[in-house]
C-alpha cells in the first residue's frame, strides 16, 4: 500500500524557480568556437612547427639556389719567413747569410658563371617552388588536423555542459523531494525508510554532479591545452550544439577528391618526384661555364736571386666539361627516381580509395546518427510526460518513492542519450569536413 503524503508545495517551487533561475549562472562571456580556433592558430606548437617547415621552404625558393647566380670568391694571402742561406753558385761565388727575411702578398678574386648546364637550373628552380608548396601544403594539414581536433574538444566540453545541466536540474529534484520528505518524517506522514531513502537518493545525485564536474575539468583542460593557453586558463562556452544542413555524400566526395590536403601533398610530392628524373637527366648534358679573376702578387726577399717581385693582371676563360661514365651511377639514379616517382602515383591511387572509403563509413555513420538524434528526441518528449505524469501522482500520493525515482532516473538517461547522439553527429560533420578537405578556419 503506497503511504499518502501531502501535496508537493516545496518541490514544485524549486521546480519553477530551477525553470526561471538556471543553477549555472556565469557573467563571462561565453567562449565561441570560432575563437577557440583562431586562438589555436596563434598559440598552437604544432601549428607553430608546421609555419616553421613552410618558411624554411620558402626561403629555399631563390635564383642563387637554382644555380642562376655566378659565384664570386676573394682571396688574400700573406707568408713570411726567416731562412738561413748557403747558396753556392757556377761561377764559385757563395752567398751565405743567416736570418734572411722574406715575405709575399697575394690578392685575388675570381668569378666563374655556369652558363648552361642542360637547363638543370631552370628544372631545379622549379623543383624548389614544388617543394615550398609541399611545405605550404603540410602546413595546411597541420593546421585543419589541428583545427578538427579543437573542434572536436570544444564540443566535448559543451556536452559536459549539457549533462551538467541535465544532473544540476535533477539534484534539485531530488532534494526538493529530500526536504519534503523530512518534513512529512517530522510530521510522522512517512516512514523512516522512505525519508532515508530520499537522502540517499540525493546523496548520489550529487556524487554523480560532482564526477560529472571533474570530467568538465578535463575537458577544459585539453581545450586550453589545443589552444596553447594555461591548463587552469577559466572560460564559459555556449550550451548548444549547432548542426549543419544535411551534408551530400555525392559532394563530399568531389571536394575530397579535389582538395583534400592529404591527397594534395602526396600529389606536390609526386611532382617533386618528376622534377628530381628531370634534374638527373640533364646531367647527361655538358656543363659550360665562363670565368674570370684578377691576381696581385709581391713578394720581397732579402736574399736570393730577385730582391723583390711583382706581378698584376686580369684573366678570363671559359671551361666545359660532360661526364662520359661514372661507373652507371647516373643511370642507377635516374632508375631509383623513376621507382620513386612510381610509388608516389601509386600511393596517390592507395589514399583516393582510404579517403572515399573513410568518406562512405564516417557518412554512414552520420545518417545513423542523425536517424538515432530524431528517435532520442521523441524519447525525450516522452520521458517528459511520463515524468510531469509520475509526479503528480507521486504528490497525490499514489505513487510509491521508488516508482518515482524510476522515472527520475529514466528521464536523466533520456537527457543524456539525446545529448550524446547530437554530439556523436556534430564530430561526424567535423571529420566528414575534414575529409573533403572543405573544414573553415
Amino acid at each position: 500500500m503506497v503511504t499518502k503524503i501531502y501535496p508537493m508545495k516545496t518541490l514544485s517551487i524549486c521546480c519553477l524557480l530551477l525553470f526561471f533561475f538556471p543553477i549555472s549562472l556565469s557573467a563571462q562571456a561565453p567562449l565561441q568556437l570560432e575563437e577557440a580556433i583562431a586562438i589555436g592558430l596563434e598559440n598552437n606548437y604544432s601549428i607553430k612547427l608546421a609555419k616553421q617547415g613552410e618558411v624554411l621552404a620558402a626561403n629555399d625558393v631563390t635564383r642563387g639556389n637554382a644555380g642562376f647566380l655566378p659565384l664570386v670568391n676573394a682571396s688574400f694571402t700573406q707568408t713570411n719567413s726567416i731562412q738561413n742561406i748557403n747558396q753556392v753558385f757556377i761561377t764559385g761565388n757563395e752567398n751565405k747569410q743567416n736570418g734572411a727575411t722574406a715575405s709575399s702578398w697575394t690578392l685575388g678574386a675570381q668569378v666563374n658563371w655556369t652558363v648552361f648546364d642542360g637547363l638543370k637550373m631552370f628544372i631545379t628552380y622549379e623543383k624548389l617552388e614544388e617543394l615550398r608548396m609541399v611545405g605550404e601544403i603540410q602546413a595546411r594539414l597541420a593546421i585543419e588536423n589541428t583545427v578538427a581536433s579543437i573542434a572536436n574538444a570544444y564540443y566535448e566540453v559543451v556536452q559536459q555542459y549539457q549533462r551538467i545541466v541535465v544532473l544540476e536540474e535533477n539534484l534539485a529534484l531530488s532534494a526538493a523531494r529530500s526536504q519534503l520528505a523530512d518534513e512529512q518524517f517530522q510530521l510522522g506522514a512517512v516512514a523512516k525508510r522512505d525519508w532515508l531513502l530520499a537522502q540517499v537518493d540525493e546523496n548520489a545525485d550529487r556524487s554523480a554532479l560532482q564526477s560529472q564536474q571533474a570530467l568538465l575539468a578535463q575537458s577544459k583542460t585539453l581545450l586550453n591545452r589545443l589552444m596553447g593557453r594555461a591548463p587552469e586558463t577559466e572560460y564559459e562556452v555556449n550550451v548548444d550544439i549547432d548542426l549543419l544542413d544535411l551534408l551530400s555524400l555525392e559532394s563530399l566526395q568531389t571536394d575530397a577528391l579535389a582538395q583534400n590536403p592529404s591527397l594534395a601533398l602526396a600529389r606536390q610530392q609526386m611532382l617533386v618526384a618528376t622534377s628530381t628524373i628531370d634534374e638527373l637527366k640533364a646531367s647527361r648534358w655538358p656543363t659550360v661555364s665562363l670565368n674570370a679573376g684578377y691576381n696581385y702578387t709581391r713578394a720581397q726577399s732579402a736574399a736570393g736571386f730577385l730582391l723583390s717581385n711583382q706581378v698584376n693582371g686580369f684573366n678570363a676563360g671559359i671551361s666545359a666539361n660532360m661526364n662520359l661514365f661514372n661507373g652507371l651511377n647516373l643511370q642507377r639514379q635516374i632508375q631509383n627516381a623513376e621507382i620513386e616517382r612510381e610509388t608516389q602515383r601509386l600511393t596517390i591511387e592507395d589514399l583516393q580509395q582510404q579517403v572515399v572509403t573513410d568518406l562512405h563509413f564516417i557518412y554512414l555513420s552520420y545518417t545513423s546518427n542523425l536517424e538515432l538524434l530524431k528517435l532520442e528526441g521523441k524519447s525525450l518528449e516522452v520521458s517528459r510526460q511520463t515524468l510531469a505524469i509520475t509526479r503528480q501522482t507521486y504528490e497525490e500520493g499514489e505513487l510509491s518513492a521508488i516508482e518515482f525515482r524510476d522515472a527520475q532516473k529514466n528521464h536523466v538517461e533520456a537527457e543524456n542519450r539525446l545529448i550524446n547522439a547530437r554530439y556523436r553527429v556534430k564530430l561526424d560533420e567535423i571529420e566528414l569536413q575534414r575529409l573533403s578537405g572543405t573544414l573553415k578556419f
